[in-house]
């Protein structure tokens, strides 16, 4: 009996041996190893970063940030605007007291009627204004001196046949050649808003670039010619 209870105890005492061995107590808290880091550290275990599976990493190297010093605005000095171009001012329409209508040296002027339209040569050396007309006939009617000749402003347009009486007859002389006797008749000619009633000389001007010469009788207190300048009057 002494023997049971005695092999009884020493299991006892055995078995509370073993769970206070296994038991941290307060009293006798577990010291970490000299030189390792402390387990608990939750500091330490705060500031690492977890992977997916919740192990620590290591952390990223400190970057360090380099803030540029801030550059001054560049002064942009204002360039200087080129000197506008000099505006020609309009040359005048007409000039003088008398308010003359400019034209230049080639127009084209309106017969009217039949309201045919000539290039014309304007000529201040010329006396009388003359004109390009072929074939001429003469004829009489109700007993006076008539023409009737062929007028074409152009080689492609259509002729046009006028008939005028007879002013009378002049003779021309020629640097090159024998004087020439020419009829001269009256026509309208108008060049823009200037219409004149004169005398005009019918001739064969078929070696003459302009079927039409526009002389003093025409242009005398009428216009004035600015030989710079072509086609004037619209």
């Amino acid at each position: 009996m002494d023997a049971n209870n005695n092999s009884f105890s020493l299991l006892t005492v055995a078995a509370l041996t073993v769970l206070l061995a296994g038991c941290p107590t307060a009293s006798n808290p577990q010291k970490p190893a000299v030189g390792s880091e402390p387990e608990n550290d939750q500091s330490s275990a705060a500031s690492q970063p977890l992977k997916d599976d919740g192990q620590q990493v290591a952390a990223a190297p400190a970057v360090a940030v380099v803030v540029p010093k801030p550059q001054p605005e560049p002064v942009i000095k204002p360039q200087p605007k080129p000197d506008p171009k000099p505006v020609k001012p309009p040359k005048p329409k007409y000039m003088g007291e008398k308010k003359l209508l400019v034209v230049g040296s080639v127009e084209r002027l309106t017969i009217s009627p039949p309201g045919l339209k000539l290039r014309a040569r304007i000529d201040t050396g010329a006396e009388t204004t003359s004109l390009h007309a072929d074939p001429i006939v003469r004829f009489e009617r109700d007993g006076k001196r008539w023409v009737r000749f062929t007028l074409q402003a152009n080689p492609d347009a259509e002729p046009v046949v006028l008939e005028r009486p007879v002013e009378r007859r002049v003779r021309i002389k020629r640097h090159d050649a024998d004087s020439q006797r020419r009829y001269v008749v009256k026509l309208w000619l108008q060049l823009g808003e200037i219409k004149e009633h004169v005398e005009v000389t019918l001739t064969d001007r078929s070696e003459f670039t302009y079927p039409l010469l526009v002389g003093r009788n025409w242009l005398t207190d009428t216009a004035v010619v600015d030989v710079s300048r072509r086609y004037i009057i619209k």
